[in-house]
């Protein structure tokens, strides 16, 4: 983590260090001028202790990938598409909020994954992320250093992907699946010949005209990154609107769709799946 000097960027640790020093030689007993950077120290240990345990422990979260420098963010290949330096004001504060939000998201599943007594809370992270967020982007230099740091790297490794069979098998595949829709294709546009009673499932909700899509879509992009993101009740709108209809051959109960549901504990304690009828549609 750094903070901006005139001669360039020093890490705040040495900053906070000749700080304090200067003042003791100085017998000076006013406040500290610069609290977040005392605090600070503290939550860059609060973070690195944290990451020491998930990583000995090997309950590490790997949706989102960690940002550099910055403890308390993280990044995926959405938000890295993003080009950090030409943010600023809302768009630059909305998009690290969606950082933040990765590395909360993640951290929460992180530490629950941990062994009981561990002393850290995410309460205690929040904090601190709260308190270096402030101090970080106070100058057009940290802004500048997390545009820099952002990035979400691939999963793939090239030497195995060059050193693999994927264009031998790929062809094998492609063949494969040209047979298949020649066997299966024409019968899905076949009407169904139901030897029981033909079921049909769906969500509940009503169709969306055109113009109420548009609408909820042009209200989902008022942002200052301009993202879709329709909060839930039009999720959910959208997602009745165009979930696909199901018609089930039901000969019996069997047939019928069900949602996953945990019965009681089984005579050796463990608890057991079985599946709850839903009724048709």
């Amino acid at each position: 983590m750094f903070v901006a000097m005139e001669n360039g960027m020093v890490p705040r640790a040495v900053s906070v260090l000749g700080m304090v020093a200067a003042m003791a030689l100085g017998g000076c007993a006013a406040p500290d001028p610069w609290p977040a950077l005392e605090r600070d120290g503290g939550c860059l240990a609060a973070f690195a202790t944290v990451d020491r345990a998930v990583a000995a422990a090997g309950v590490g979260d790997a949706q989102a990938a960690r940002v550099a420098g910055f403890p308390y963010l993280r990044a995926n290949r959405f938000l890295a598409s993003f080009d950090g330096a030409t943010l600023d004001g809302e768009p630059f504060a909305a998009w690290v909020d969606r950082l933040r939000a990765l590395d909360a998201a993640a951290r929460e599943a992180e530490v629950a994954n941990l062994p009981a007594g561990f002393r850290v809370t995410l309460a205690e992270l929040g904090r601190c992320a709260a308190t270096m967020r402030a101090a970080d982007f106070a100058q057009p230099a940290g802004r500048a250093a997390l545009a820099r740091a952002v990035h979400a790297p691939d999963s793939y490794q090239d030497w195995k992907r060059a050193l693999g069979l994927y264009p031998v098998t790929a062809l094998a595949v492609a063949i494969g699946f040209e047979r298949w829709k020649d066997r299966n294709l024409d019968g899905f546009a076949a009407p169904p010949a139901a030897t029981g009673s033909l079921l049909r499932y769906g969500p509940d909700g009503t169709t969306l005209a055109p113009d109420e899509v548009a609408a909820i879509l042009k209200l989902a992009r008022a942002n200052p990154l301009d993202i879709p993101d329709p909060n839930e009740a039009d999720r959910v709108r959208l997602l009745a609107a165009f979930a696909p209809l199901w018609s089930v051959d039901t000969l019996t109960e069997a047939d019928r769709i069900g949602a996953p549901r945990w019965r009681g504990a089984t005579s050796s304690g463990c608890r057991s799946a079985s599946m709850a009828s839903r009724p048709a549609r």
